[in-house]
């Protein structure tokens, strides 16, 4: 029988692991390949042009996985290439129409190439989606509310 040291210890470990496999979305990544995992800890390093290059290869590995297309039009994006975003986030919301992350950001692009129209009509969604609020819909608001 373990005992309560032992217990508390692997309930930590346990509790380690878990996050670990949590990536940068707050996204479990058990299913995530290790390209996806990479590319998606260059975003949050800011390092988007290798974040691409990883994310590619996730995307090869995995095609059409909305979270990979919607990390590569992100960097994309801020990388100021908002021809090859705007495909991205097209690409990850014709897989999955309800990605929340992918319409704020595909506003976000919106509101930078001035066409706030469609940027209201990706907040309407993300209204529609997130009747109670949610991160995506209040950052879009803010982004909105600064143009």
């Amino acid at each position: 029988m373990a005992s309560p040291r032992e217990i508390s210890l692997a309930l930590a470990l346990f509790a380690i692991a878990t996050a670990a496999q949590a990536d940068w979305t707050g996204y479990a990544t058990d299913s995530k390949s290790i390209a996806y995992e990479q590319g998606a800890n260059l975003v949050t390093a800011g390092d988007y042009a290798a974040a691409i290059e990883k994310l590619t290869l996730a995307d090869a590995q995995s095609p059409n996985d909305a979270d990979t297309l919607n990390l590569i039009a992100f960097s994309n994006r801020k990388l100021g290439n908002y021809d090859l975003a705007a495909g991205y986030y097209s690409r990850a919301l014709s897989i999955d129409p309800d990605h929340l992350g992918a319409l704020e950001y595909q506003g976000e692009l919106f509101i930078t190439l001035g066409d706030l129209t469609a940027a209201n009509a990706n907040l309407a969604r993300l209204k529609s989606l997130c009747p109670g609020g949610c991160d995506e819909l209040t950052k879009l608001e803010n982004a909105l509310a600064g143009a």
